[in-house]
C-alpha cells in the first residue's frame, strides 16, 4: 500500500508517494486546495470599488454592478513586463517567423479515451464541461500573426493582455459565451494535493473522495515501471482505458 507525505520547502511544496518498497520514491508538486478538504481560509472581499447606489420608489440601496473588463486608462500599468515591451527595449526577438498553420499534434488513444468519457461520464455535463472536452476532438487552423500578438500583449502577472488602447481581459461573459464553461456553482480546483488531504483519518467531510488515492498511486506504479521514471500520456491513457483503439496509425509519443 503507498503512503503519502508533504514536504514543506521555501518556495513550494511536494507530495512524496513511497510505494510497498521504501527506495522507491515519487515526487510530484503540491499545493494547498482552495475548495473541500484543507482549504485555506478565504479572504474577506471588499466591493467598494464595484458597488453604485441605486434608487427605487421605495428608497435606495447600494449594489453591486458589472464593471468592464477594460481599464478606463490607456497607460499600461508601471511595473509590469509582458514580451511585447521587452522586444520594444531589444531584451527579447522572436527567432525567425512563427509558422502554425495546421499544426498537429497525434497523442495515441486520446480521441478513444476521450468519446469513452464523453459517452459514460456525465459528471461533465453536470458541471457544463461537456462541450469543451469535445472540441479538443477537432483541429483547427491557427492564424500566427494573431498568436504572436497574444503571446506579445499578455501579462503573466495579471493574466491580461496589455494592448494600445489599454488592458483587457477575459470576462465571465467570454468562458460563458465563447468557452462554454459554467460560471457559476462550485469552485473546480485541479492540483495535486497534500498528504493530509488523502488521509483516511480526516473526516468524510474534510478529506478528499476516497477515489482520489488513486490517481497518485497510479502516476507513481507508472514511474516506476517507466525506464527513466516519466509517464508519458499514452502509458497514463493505457493504464486507464482497456478499449480498442480506433485511430491508431502513428508511433505514440510522450
Amino acid at each position: 500500500m503507498d503512503t503519502f507525505k508533504t514536504t514543506r520547502g521555501a518556495e513550494f511544496s511536494t507530495l512524496r508517494i513511497v510505494g510497498p518498497e521504501e527506495n522507491k520514491v515519487t515526487t510530484l508538486t503540491a499545493y494547498t486546495l482552495l475548495y473541500r478538504g484543507c482549504a485555506t481560509q478565504w479572504p474577506s472581499l471588499h466591493f467598494s470599488n464595484s458597488e453604485r447606489n441605486c434608487r427605487w420608489s421605495s428608497g435606495q440601496a447600494r449594489v453591486l454592478y458589472l464593471k468592464g473588463s477594460r481599464r478606463e486608462s490607456s497607460d499600461p500599468p508601471s511595473g509590469l513586463h509582458f514580451l511585447g515591451s521587452m522586444i520594444s527595449s531589444g531584451h527579447a526577438k522572436w527567432r525567425g517567423p512563427l509558422k502554425i498553420h495546421g499544426n498537429f499534434d497525434y497523442i495515441p488513444g486520446y480521441w478513444e479515451w476521450t468519446e469513452d468519457v464523453l459517452y459514460r461520464c456525465g459528471t461533465l455535463a453536470d458541471a457544463f464541461l461537456t462541450e469543451t472536452v469535445q472540441a479538443s476532438l477537432c483541429v483547427y487552423d491557427c492564424l500566427d500573426e494573431l498568436l504572436k500578438f497574444f503571446c506579445e500583449h499578455w501579462c503573466p502577472s495579471t493574466n491580461t493582455l496589455i494592448i494600445p488602447k489599454g488592458e483587457l481581459s477575459i470576462s465571465l461573459w467570454d468562458l460563458l459565451n465563447l468557452g462554454g464553461l459554467s460560471v457559476t456553482g462550485r469552485l473546480f480546483d485541479e492540483v495535486v494535493p497534500m498528504a493530509e488531504c488523502l488521509s483516511q483519518s480526516l473526516s468524510e467531510e474534510a478529506r478528499l473522495p476516497t477515489s482520489c488515492r488513486f490517481l497518485p498511486s497510479s502516476y507513481h506504479y507508472l514511474a516506476v515501471q517507466s525506464p527513466d521514471g516519466r509517464v508519458s500520456t499514452f502509458a497514463w491513457i493505457s493504464f486507464w482505458n482497456h478499449s480498442i483503439w480506433s485511430y491508431m496509425g502513428h508511433e505514440a509519443a510522450d
